[in-house]
């Protein structure tokens, strides 16, 4: 009798640390499906079109149809490389280096932003944008049509506009000061009063552009059009006197 009580003690013990044991491997399971789950959803679940990992802010964020507030609060770094921000307010959002390559921008608020040391190559729906207050410094442009854009006192110390559209852009009172515009079109451009020091206008289309107290100190002339439609290589590699104010 006394062996039998032994051997069912033994069983139970033994089923009770096979229990045990299950639910110690469920308990791992669990936290593992936690840390690949967890770091998803921070970044944009997993339809998001991010092609980086690892960062909370990675991933499109949706823009409110009530507020037009992004889903994903904008910061320094953020990750928005296409993504579709289409009538965003964006209003006091530091987006310092970000990186909103190839985003459409249409209808977008941008009030006192600072965009410093992004990159907005490719970016769609900039043409009539209206920016204010903004810090553009260091910002990649290249090739982003900013036709008949706003762009008063803005800054855009050390931008890269290559072969930028800014026909018909209001850029009075603006700072282009080390601007690298070239190959930009600035046909019928307002650039009254703007800082133009240490620009680079070579090949720059400035045909019937308004620089009246620009300040030009330093800047690069190579076959740049003068708003008169001559060029600066036949003027000393220069526009002055070459209409539009200068």
């Amino acid at each position: 009798m006394m062996e039998n009580d032994a051997s069912t003690e033994l069983t139970s013990t033994s089923r009770q640390r096979r229990q045990r044991r299950r639910v110690i491997v469920g308990a791992v399971a669990a936290v593992a499906v936690i840390a690949v789950v967890v770091p998803v959803v921070l970044n944009g679940g997993l339809g998001s079109n991010s092609s980086r990992a690892g960062t909370v802010l990675d991933g499109c964020p949706v823009i409110d149809s009530r507020t037009k507030l992004p889903s994903i609060a904008p910061n320094a770094n953020s990750y928005w490389a296409g993504c579709d921000l289409t009538n965003a307010n964006l209003t006091g959002a530091y987006l310092w280096n970000a990186n909103l390559k190839g985003a459409t921008l249409s209808g977008v608020k941008f009030v006192n932003v600072n965009l410093t040391g992004a990159d907005l190559t490719g970016v769609v729906g900039f043409k009539y944008a209206t920016l204010t207050g903004v810090n553009l410094t260091g910002v990649n442009l290249t090739g982003v049509n900013l036709t008949g854009g706003k762009f008063s006192n803005v800054n855009f110390t050390d931008v890269t506009m290559d072969s930028a559209r800014l026909n018909n852009a209001r850029l009075d009172n603006a700072n282009l000061t080390r601007a690298d515009l070239t190959g930009a079109n600035l046909r019928d451009a307002d650039l009254t009063g703007a800082n133009l020091t240490g620009a680079n206008l070579t090949f720059v289309d400035l045909d019937s552009a308004r620089l009246d107290n620009a300040n030009l100190t330093d800047v690069t002339y190579s076959n740049t059009t003068c708003p008169n439609s001559e060029n600066s290589d036949s003027h000393d590699n220069s526009c002055a006197g070459q209409g539009g104010g200068l």
